[in-house]
C-alpha cells in the first residue's frame, strides 16, 4: 500500500503512517489507471492489495483514520474520532470488487456503509469527520463530500435506491453545515436560494 514518506502536502500527514484521508484516494486512482492500462503495473495490482485492504476494516465495519506500516491501527493523537474518513474506503472496495470479481470487497463496502449510516443516525451532521487541514473535529466539508460520493457509488454499483436516498440525506446535512460558513447567507447565493 502507498503511504506518506514525510509530512507535507495540504495536511500534516504523519511519516511512516497510512492515513485514511489520502490513502484510499491514492489506491482508487491507481485502480482506475490499472483498468485503463495494466502494462503500467509490475503485478496484478488489485489482486496484490486486496487482502491488505480487507484487513484494514475493523470488526464493526469502520476503517481507522491511521495505521502503522504493519497495517495495525494507530491512534491519531488529539482526534475525537479515530474512525474519521471511514467512508473513503467504500469506492475502493467497490472498485476492487468490480475488477477482481471477488464479492468480499462488496460485502465489506456494504458493512462500512451501514456503519457510516448508523454514525449519521447517532451524531447527525456532526458525524462527518476529516478535512484537508486535519482539524481534530467531528465534522468538515471533506467528510460530507466523501460520504456523498461513497453512497452515490453504492447506488451506481447496486442500483438500490436506498443508497440514493441516503446520499440525499448526506447532501442535506452538508448543505446545513455549509450554510454555517456564511450567516446569514449572501443574498442571491446558492445557499440563500435553498
Amino acid at each position: 500500500l502507498p503511504f506518506c514518506e514525510k509530512s507535507g502536502w495540504g495536511a500534516p500527514f504523519e511519516p511512516e503512517k497510512l492515513d485514511s484521508l489520502a490513502l484510499p484516494e491514492m489506491i482508487y486512482d491507481a485502480l482506475v489507471i490499472f483498468e485503463k492500462d495494466k502494462s503500467l503495473f509490475r503485478n496484478d495490482y488489485p489482486a496484490y492489495i486486496l487482502e491488505e485492504v480487507l484487513s484494514l476494516q475493523q470488526p464493526d465495519g469502520h476503517f481507522r483514520r491511521l495505521y502503522g506500516p504493519d497495517l495495525k491501527p494507530v491512534e491519531k493523537i488529539g482526534w475525537i474520532s479515530q474512525y474519521s474518513e471511514t467512508q473513503t474506503w467504500i469506492p475502493v472496495l467497490l472498485k476492487l470488487s468490480l475488477i477482481t470479481g471477488d464479492k468480499r470487497p462488496l460485502d465489506a463496502a456494504l458493512r462500512t456503509a451501514e456503519r457510516c449510516w448508523l454514525d449519521l443516525q447517532e451524531q447527525g451532521m456532526f458525524a462527518m469527520g476529516g478535512c484537508e487541514t486535519d482539524y481534530p473535529c467531528l465534522w468538515d466539508v471533506d467528510g460530507y463530500r466523501t460520504m456523498l460520493w461513497a453512497f452515490l457509488d453504492l447506488f451506481d454499483f447496486t442500483n438500490d435506491p436506498l443508497w440514493r436516498d441516503r446520499a440525499e440525506q448526506v447532501q442535506l446535512f452538508g448543505n446545513t453545515m455549509m450554510m454555517g460558513y456564511n450567516v446569514p447567507p449572501l443574498p442571491g447565493s446558492f445557499y440563500d436560494s435553498i
